[in-house]
C-alpha cells in the first residue's frame, strides 16, 4: 500500500476526523463551491479542501501537505500530493 512520506498514519487519522467535521460543515453551508482550511497536527501544517463542482456531484474532502516559503513566514500548498479523506454522495 502506498504511504506518502509527508504524513504519518496517526496524522492521517487526525486529518480524517477533522476532514469529516469540515465536510459536514461544508455540506450545510450555502455559500461557495469550495473551502480551504489550514490544520495543525503535531506541529505540522496541512490544508484540507472540501469541494463540490455542481449540486449533483459528490462532495469531496482532500488533505494536502504545506511547505514553508519566504523563510517560514508563509506556507504553500502542494496540490499535486492530495489524499482523499472522505466523500459524500451528491444528488445525482
Amino acid at each position: 500500500m502506498y504511504r506518502p512520506s509527508w504524513i504519518t498514519k496517526s496524522q492521517l487519522e487526525v486529518a480524517y476526523e477533522k476532514g469529516l467535521k469540515l465536510l459536514n460543515a461544508f455540506c450545510f453551508a450555502t455559500d461557495g463551491e469550495q473551502s480551504w482550511t489550514e490544520i495543525e497536527i503535531d506541529g505540522i501544517f496541512f490544508d484540507i479542501e472540501c469541494f463540490q463542482e455542481t449540486e449533483q456531484d459528490d462532495v469531496v474532502c482532500n488533505v494536502y501537505p504545506t511547505y514553508p516559503t519566504k523563510g517560514g513566514k508563509y506556507r504553500e500548498t502542494d496540490v499535486s500530493q492530495a489524499i482523499r479523506l472522505c466523500t459524500r454522495k451528491g444528488d445525482a
